[in-house]
């Protein structure tokens, strides 16, 4: 007996799960030092040494992850990617929903022109990511039906 009820395991688990995530993600930055898109660009500039002992500290943080799921009785469960898909596509749509002129004016005056313009084009893109969240929504919806 671990004693933790269900609850309190499936929270610790939840935080840890989290965190191993967010591991595995500085792992690939040291590992490739760049990410980038059309916004964006980032760099990692760490000296040698400093990646080996991040690495090093990351892999002592994951044999302390194993061990409690092993203390604990946390099970790895396969999680759907579709999942994450749809709930990080909906909150990007809520962001840019957000970012309608309206919200923009709080930083100060934006013509009505600019105003009309943009509103059109945030409405343009929410209107994809809508798009996207439906498609993924029903693949799930599908998949499920089929697993009957």
């Amino acid at each position: 007996m671990n004693g933790l009820n269900p609850y309190q395991k499936n929270s610790l688990r939840a935080s840890l799960v989290g965190f191993e995530e967010t591991l595995h993600k500085i792992e690939r930055w040291l590992e490739n030092g760049e990410e980038s898109g059309i916004l964006y660009i980032r760099t990692l500039h760490l000296k040698p040494e400093t990646k080996k002992l991040v690495r090093q500290q990351i892999n002592d943080a994951l044999v302390k992850i194993n061990e409690l799921a092993l203390k604990y009785g946390l099970e790895r469960r396969e999680e759907d990617l579709t999942m994450a898909i749809i709930s990080l596509i909906s909150i990007s749509w809520s962001d840019l929903i957000d970012t309608r002129s309206r919200k923009l004016m709080g930083y100060g005056n934006i013509g009505t022109e600019i105003s009309e313009e943009i509103d059109v084009d945030i409405q343009s893109i929410s209107e994809i990511a809508k798009k996207i969240f439906k498609t993924m929504d029903q693949t799930r919806s599908l998949e499920n039906i089929n697993k009957m």
